[in-house]
């Protein structure tokens, strides 16, 4: 048991650094999996604000020995699946069939070291987030959080939006975000 996570949680971290919390709830058939990586905006190199949101839509693009769409992967296990970019980290999560964790895993593994990240894919989920931001634009309560948070942190990542800037996104160049994907991606993080 860990202190401090909650009852019946255990904490094992592996020879590569992987950190594993289960907790079981032996009454549910299923299996949530949320994989944590500690990247968010605010380790977005200057210029770049909207990286770390941007890798989060290429996660689901295919990895070298699946160059499919990883979201029909989750579907066809019968898997509910998302994820979210915060200001310190990126989450992707599924609930599946407990008898479905295994390839979960799988995927999960593959995409964590061998995502594709091409120059399509990258123009491709470049327009997508970019309409994404105009959406936002549209929500009084959004344009205000974001006039919030600039003004309390005006020399701060805080201070820049999660899902990045048009302008930094539409900058994003392909060795920026291998890079990014190779510095953060890793089972240590």
């Amino acid at each position: 048991m860990v202190e401090g996570l909650g009852s019946g949680v255990t904490k094992t971290v592996l020879d590569n650094g992987l950190t594993v919390l289960i907790k079981e709830i032996p009454t549910a058939p299923v299996v949530s999996l949320q994989v944590w990586y500690r990247v968010g905006s605010r380790h977005e190199p200057k210029g770049e604000n909207g990286i770390a949101h941007q890798l989060e839509h290429l996660m689901f693009k295919g990895t070298q020995s699946r160059p499919v769409q990883f979201g029909q992967l989750f579907y066809a296990l019968g898997s509910s699946s998302n994820a979210f970019t915060s200001y310190d980290l990126t989450a992707y999560h599924h609930t599946v069939r407990a008898d479905q964790l295994e390839p979960l895993l799988i995927l999960e593994a593959d995409r964590l070291r061998h995502t594709l990240i091409t120059p399509d894919a990258l123009e491709s989920e470049k327009r997508v987030v970019i309409s994404e931001l105009q959406g936002y634009e549209n929500s009084p309560e959004y344009r205000l959080s974001r006039a919030v948070l600039a003004a309390l942190y005006p020399k701060h990542p805080y201070g820049l939006p999660v899902g990045g800037t048009a302008s930094d996104v539409e900058q994003l160049t392909l060795p920026a975000v291998r890079g990014f994907y190779q510095q953060y991606y890793r089972p240590d993080n």
